[in-house]
């Protein structure tokens, strides 16, 4: 074999491999496009090397890419939504699959008159061009000029072009491939982000169904203790207006025995009245603090005991009907950083399903409801277990979903745990587990880091 033949042939393998192997490293195909039509210009000491494509339509083609050799004008610009019919001859012939290899733009017959035109328009000699195909269909071509004289094309040329035909077909799958990803991947994000909007106002109708719960409760909580003292003060407005009348120096006569017993009398309305309003006290702070709406940090310590006695306090009417309440917290309890109000939902949410439980289970009797708090290494844990009617086996791995719920219409949102695994796994890095024995008992276990940075992880 001729010498420079093989030399001609080795360059070319090493551009083939070159530019295959830039379309596998490069992340943007349009730059290992434009790479690879300046690597397979040069080494056929082409004047320009271009891709045009052609519209989803087939009507009109673009010049895509262009790579100009030293000394040639781009013509990129000028070549944009050109009409195939211009092209007739052209396209019928790259329709077959034919490569053109026009040494002498000059010599064209009369059938290929307009393309003719064209070409010299442009200072064009001779043209050698291959189909492109994409998904198995005609997508454009991609080919040389020679504007500097005629060339007769080799055949090194023709395979170096075909080679990288290959090339840009497989490229151009794999442009319409990250072109469908991304799109696909906007629609995900934009379901994601209605998702999460749809959640975000599913959990405010959870949190205000709750408030309204919690605010019908308390306000019954709120009436037992002024109720006795409302009816207190309108015993002590009688008491008053007797001793006015007694102070009044018209009378001549003050029954004494009368007096004492008012005297006494009051010492016990008024030490009723201090426990009245202790106890309205009480529950007004347990609200506040079960809400912490006077704390304006999202991240703070926090007194599990504490706020499972404000739980306790806000559910208290509902709890007192249904269950016996055992509540065994570890003495000196380490504090917590967390979001408090969010743990205080977290205690409500199973809580509210503990009691549901048993009533489900006793009707008008009483269940137990057990809850332990205690630490563990770097946790604290806290456990709520109730004597109620259990979960079913085939349904525990579906109760933190969203909507899933086993209660009737009207009863529940199914929103329940899956804020609270949302609260404890996500938000805190903790974790919430859960044992059931069907017509026996339920436990949650929800264990919490006791050092939280909500900007990075949990922290010991």
């Amino acid at each position: 074999m001729d010498e420079n033949i093989l030399k001609q042939q080795l360059k070319i393998e090493r551009v083939v491999s070159s530019v295959a192997k830039e379309f596998v490293m490069f992340d943007d195909i349009s730059k290992a496009i434009n790479f690879a039509l300046e690597k397979i210009g040069r080494v056929s000491s082409a004047s320009r090397a271009y891709i045009f494509e052609f519209d989803e339509y087939g009507k009109t083609m673009s010049n895509t890419y262009e790579w100009c050799n030293e000394g040639i004008e781009p013509e990129i610009e000028m070549l944009q939504e050109l009409p195939i019919e211009t092209f007739p001859w052209w396209i019928k012939k790259i329709s077959t699959g034919r490569i053109l290899n026009i040494q002498d733009v000059s010599k064209l017959d009369v059938e290929a008159k307009s393309e003719k035109e064209i070409l010299e328009a442009q200072g064009i000699k001779s043209v050698l061009v291959l189909p492109l195909y994409f998904n198995k269909k005609l997508h454009g071509f991609v080919g040389f000029d020679n504007c500097n004289s005629i060339s007769i094309w080799k055949s090194q040329d023709e395979i170096v072009l075909n080679l990288a035909s290959e090339i840009f077909s497989h490229g151009f799958e794999r442009k319409n491939s990250d072109r469908n990803l991304k799109e696909s991947n906007d629609q995900l994000k934009d379901a994601l982000d209605t998702l999460q909007r749809l959640q975000s106002q599913l959990i405010q109708q959870e949190q205000m169904a709750a408030i309204g719960q919690l605010a019908a409760g308390v306000a019954h909580e709120i009436n037992n203790p002024l109720g006795f003292v409302m009816s207190n003060h309108e015993v002590m407005k009688g008491y008053i207006s007797e001793l006015v009348e007694f102070s009044s120096s018209d009378v001549d006569y003050v029954d004494q025995s009368r007096l004492e017993y008012i005297k006494n009398d009051v010492k016990e309305l008024l030490n009723d009245v201090e426990i009245g309003l202790k106890r309205v006290q009480k529950i007004v702070e347990g609200l506040r603090s079960f809400s912490r709406i006077d704390n304006i940090s999202e991240f703070h310590e926090f007194n599990l005991k504490v706020g499972i006695d404000n739980t306790l306090i806000i559910l208290n009417n509902r709890i007192k009907y249904k269950a016996d309440i055992e509540v065994n917290v570890e003495k000196n309890l380490p504090l917590i950083v967390v979001n408090g109000s969010k743990i205080n939902q977290v205690i409500l949410n199973l809580l509210t399903n503990a009691i549901d439980a048993v009533e489900e289970k006793f009707g008008k009797q009483k269940g137990t409801i057990k809850i332990d708090a205690y630490s563990s290494g770097d946790n604290i844990i806290f456990e709520i277990e109730d004597n109620g009617i259990g979960i079913p086996y085939d349904i525990k791995n579906k109760i933190y979903q969203p909507f899933f719920t086993t209660k009737d219409i009207g009863k529940g949102t199914g929103f329940g745990l899956s804020i609270a695994y949302d609260i404890i796994v996500i938000e805190h890095k903790g974790n919430i587990e859960v044992e059931s024995t069907i017509g026996e008992r339920t436990k949650f276990k929800v264990t919490l880091p006791k050092f939280y940075d909500s900007e990075e992880k949990c922290i010991y």
